[in-house]
């Protein structure tokens, strides 16, 4: 029974694992909590790129990825009130390297990184 249970927990680590693969190999516009149309990336993205805002670089040992948490020493904005949006309009973003990276509030979390 026990090297049941032993295989079970190796077996399930090996599937997270095959999984969390597997989301990395795909785009990096994939999302957690909502559902953007790419028109709506568009103009998220063109319009967060036109903002002038102060940008600090994350830190070197950071890459945003979605699902990660987001730490405190990057700079993170209020969502334009132009970006008609709905879904979105209650994250917050910064912008890294190029790349739009939407965070939820709540959690600190990267929830979707859009690139154009």
């Amino acid at each position: 029974m026990r090297v049941s249970k032993v295989c079970l927990a190796i077996l399930t680590a090996v599937a997270l694992s095959a999984g969390a693969a597997t989301g990395w190999a795909q785009s990096t516009t994939t999302t957690t909590t909502t559902t953007i149309t790419p028109d709506q990336e568009t103009t998220i993205y063109r319009t967060i790129t036109h903002e002038q805002v102060a940008v600090q670089p994350p830190p070197p040992d950071w890459a945003p990825t979605v699902g990660v948490e987001v730490p405190a020493q990057v700079q993170l904005y209020d969502m334009p009130s132009t970006v008609d949006v709905p879904t979105v309009q209650s994250d917050r973003y910064t912008v890294i390297d190029g790349h739009v990276v939407l965070v939820d509030p709540s959690t600190h979390r990267v929830v979707r990184i859009i690139e154009h």
